[in-house]
Parts: structure tokens; C-alpha cells; sequence
């Protein structure tokens, strides 16, 4: 399970590469070993409030929504913006394996409250179909809102005085599981800026 973790995370560490250079390499390749050293070394187990791994996703957020404004898109077509979400497929299948293996909470699946899986099963269709631009709207809307439903589920599943569910959420402060808040999320979030940015460009 970790290994597939780890796979699909350089997989998606080579595109940002290869997609935007090599100073995106380079940074990205500094804030993974970042994130993995305190996960690893304890420094973002959960206590005080709000939780260390808060301090972490704040700026990783503002940091994809600023490179999302700054990276120009409008010589693509609407093809890679969509398709890039894909990802998310093999994303899903790490937390369906996981909790399996008693490590991911079950809210946090698509046999849960996990209903991301969509947005990468119909990612493929959107990007190679011939598609309304309307249409398009409306499934990166989707996209983007079911991205903020398991975010929000993670959230109530952490044990802080926000708790929600009785299965709590304990892995994502695990090395290397800490890159799934850190790098896939705010990854799956820019794909919407960039795409909301395509379709909104003259």
C-alpha cells in the first residue's frame, strides 16, 4: 500500500516537472522532504489546536492558488487541465486499500463519504469527448465541490474538538501519507484554477 503511494506521488512529481520546470521540480522536490522529515521526526502529531499539519496546508493552498493565477494556461487546449485529474483514480484506490488495512477511516472512502473517485472516472470521458464548454463548467464545479467534501470529512475526522466521526482520521500526520493533504490535494485544487482560468480566458 505505501509503495503504491509512493508511486503515484513521483508520478505526479514528474508532471509538475515536466509541466512547469525545473525550479517547480526543485521546489516541490523541497517540500516533500520537508513534510516527510516532520511527519517523520513526530513534529505534527495532533494536540494543540489547531493542529500542527494546519500551519502546512494554509500556505500549500494559498501557494497553489497563486501559481494557479500566475502560470499561463491559454496556449493549452481544455484537454490536459481535465484529464490531469485522472490522478485522482489511483488516489481513491490508495485510501480504499488503506482502509482495508485498518490505516484509512472508512468516511474517507467512496465506500464512505468519499465521493472524489467521479471526478477521476469521468475526467478521461470530459477530456476526449466533445464537450459543451457549459458542460465543462459544470463538471469542474463538481469536481471542485466533492474535492471540498472529503477535505471536510479529513477535517471532521481528525481528533480535535471539530470531530465529527467516531473513525478518526490519524494517518495523514504519517510519513509519507502526510503528502496527501500536503501535495495531491492542493494538486487536484490547481487543476480546477487552471481549467476555471481556460475556460474564462478570452
Amino acid at each position: 500500500m505505501t509503495t503504491f503511494f509512493v508511486v503515484q506521488v513521483i508520478l505526479l512529481y514528474i508532471y509538475w516537472t515536466w509541466q512547469f520546470g525545473r525550479r517547480a521540480g526543485i521546489g516541490l522536490g523541497v517540500w516533500l522532504g520537508v513534510t516527510y522529515l516532520l511527519a517523520h521526526d513526530g513534529w505534527l502529531r495532533f494536540g494543540p489546536v489547531p493542529p500542527p499539519l494546519f500551519f502546512l496546508l494554509l500556505p500549500a493552498i494559498i501557494a497553489t492558488i497563486l501559481l494557479a493565477r500566475k502560470v499561463s494556461v491559454t496556449h493549452a487546449g481544455l484537454g490536459w487541465p481535465i484529464g490531469y485529474q485522472s490522478f485522482r483514480i489511483l488516489v481513491e484506490i490508495f485510501l480504499w486499500w488503506g482502509h482495508r488495512e485498518d490505516v484509512v477511516p472508512v468516511q474517507l472512502t467512496f465506500e464512505g463519504r468519499n465521493f472524489d473517485i467521479i471526478t477521476g472516472l469521468t475526467a478521461p470521458l470530459v477530456a476526449l469527448l466533445p464537450t459543451p464548454r457549459w458542460l465543462v463548467h459544470a463538471w469542474n464545479f463538481m469536481g471542485l465541490a466533492l474535492l471540498i467534501n472529503v477535505v471536510t470529512v479529513a477535517i471532521l475526522s481528525m481528533p480535535t474538538p471539530l470531530q465529527r466521526f467516531e473513525h478518526s482520521n490519524l494517518f495523514v500526520i504519517q510519513d509519507p501519507y502526510v503528502w496527501l493533504p500536503l501535495f495531491l490535494v492542493p494538486s487536484a485544487l490547481f487543476g480546477h484554477l487552471a481549467l476555471w482560468r481556460r475556460l474564462t480566458s478570452r
